[in-house]
This record gives C-alpha cells, structure tokens and sequence, in this order.
C-alpha cells in the first residue's frame, strides 16, 4: 500500500499543481488587477508573521516532548527545526517531520518517544485546528450552511477527543510512553496562539488585496483558514492539502468572485510560507552558531 499511496500523492500534488497553474492562466485578467493594486507592505508583515508561527512551533515541540517526559533545550529544537524547514517543499509532505525525527534520535531521544511525538504532533494539531477553525466557521455559520453543520460537529468531536486523548493514551494495545497530564494540555493551549499567528499571516495577506476583504469579518476569515487548513491535512493524498485547502477556503469566503479565482488568489499564500520559511532558514544558517 506504501508504493500506491506515494504514487497517488505525487500524482494528485501534480495534478493539482498543473490545474491551479491553468486556471491562473485562465484567471490573469483578475490577477492582473489584483497585482496593480497590492499593498506590499502587508505582504511582508504576512511574512513575518509565518516567522513567528515556526518560533511558536519550537516551543510547541518542546512541550510535546515534555509531555513524553523527554527534556530538551529551545535552543536545540530551534536548530533542527528550523535547519530541516526546506525539507518541508520536497514532495510528499512528511520530510519535514521525518528529517526531525531522525536529527532528534541522533541526540539520544528513544525511538518509542519520536513515535509518540509524532503520534501526539498529529493529534493536537488536527484536533485543536477543528476545534478552533470549526468554532469560528459555525458561529459564521450556523445550522443553516452545509459547511456551519461539518464546522460545528467536527469542533465538539475534537473537543471530546482531547480531553479524553490522556486516558486513552493509558488503555492502549501498543505501550506507549507515559504522558504528563498537565504539559500535555499546556501543548494544546499553545496551539491558541500558533493559529492566531498563522492566520495573521494569512488575513494580512488577502489584506494586501484591498477589495477582497470588503465586508468580511476578521474571524470569519481566520476561521475559514484554520478550518480549510484541518481539511486538507486529512486529505492524505493530498500533501500538505494543496488544492483542498484552495477550493474548501475559497468556498467558505465571501471573496465576490468565482470560486477557482478566488482558489488561485488563496493558493498564492503558499509563497509567503515559502519565503518566511525559507528567510527563517537563511538567516539561522548565517547568524545562528548552534551544534546539536
């Protein structure tokens, strides 16, 4: 089954890639105005706020760590993860993750905890991006909207689950390393302001279009980013939800155009994830002096 899922996830990113890529090319007319009128300056503070996202996610991956009762410096976890950030565009979605674990095993963490971790990195980050993201789009929402119905019970079953994640973690099959109750839902929280930040970044970025965002709520938006982001991480086939994320974000916001505009207008916020990734990276490697 490995070789086949790897097949279709290269195939749908390349699919997707050149179906975003041809409706752009459909669409040039709308990005054409869109450019002429772009506000740069809230792209480069949409960039900055991405930074902050990877330094939250530091601190985010030594609180899981604690969590397994494992002790490891910010300093540490700063330099690989931010050393392996370009692993995060090779294609397959997981190199970013795996090339971690591997640099974390070399410093003596046991591989029963970089299981965990990983195990415990995908749980909180997909159950409190619905619990935050479906909040939002159901107060937007309501009952009335297919998307208000998902939004509202994928929020109370991501609920239910992180609270009861600590006691399942001790009725397993598989023995798994204790966790501390207490850095656990210190990790969870935590995940408050990383999406705060996050979906800065991604409202400063539709901001820098001036009439996109004409009558929309701020936490609509932010909202109908989280939300989408939860979709497409499900969405295996589909690494890092490329194309699931355009279409179900573009679908949820009131952008007053057709939804493949708005899909190709939303997939451009990957560059600046790219570019706070990447300048993240550069400036670590030029002025941070760190040996694991």
């Amino acid at each position: 089954m490995k070789p086949l899922l790897r097949f279709i996830q290269s195939a749908f990113t390349g699919v997707a890639l050149l179906c975003l890529a041809y409706f752009a090319w459909q669409s040039q007319d709308v990005l054409h105005t869109l450019l002429a009128q772009t506000q740069w300056s809230y792209l480069f503070i949409a960039v900055l706020c991405w930074i902050f996202v990877q330094l939250i996610s530091v601190q985010e991956t030594k609180l899981q760590l604690q969590t397994l009762f494992v002790q490891l410096s910010y300093q540490k976890i700063y330099y690989i993860h931010v050393n392996r950030l370009p692993a995060r565009y090779i294609p397959g979605g997981i190199w970013h993750t795996v090339s971690k674990m591997v640099d974390f095993h070399q410093i003596g963490v046991k591989k029963s905890h970089l299981g965990s971790l990983f195990l415990l990195e995908s749980i909180l980050a997909v159950f409190m991006s619905f619990l935050i993201g479906g909040s939002l789009v159901f107060y937007f929402r309501g009952l009335d909207h297919f998307w208000g119905i998902i939004a509202g019970l994928s929020a109370l079953s991501s609920l239910l689950a992180i609270v009861a994640i600590p006691w399942l973690w001790s009725y397993q099959y598989v023995k798994l390393p204790k966790l501390n109750i207490a850095q656990y839902f210190k990790a969870a929280s935590l995940f408050i302001l990383i999406w705060t930040a996050a979906s800065g970044a991604f409202i400063s970025y539709l901001s820098a279009f001036p009439q996109l965002l004409k009558q929309t709520h701020l936490l609509e938006v932010a909202g109908s980013y989280i939300f989408s982001w939860s979709v497409g991480y499900l969405m295996i086939f589909a690494p890092q939800g490329i194309g699931v994320f355009e279409v179900v974000s573009g679908s949820l916001l009131n952008l007053s155009m057709q939804l493949l505009d708005a899909a190709i207008i939303i997939a451009g916020f990957r560059i600046i994830t790219l570019f706070g990734d990447i300048g993240l990276w550069a400036i670590t490697k030029l002025f941070y002096r760190h040996n694991i």
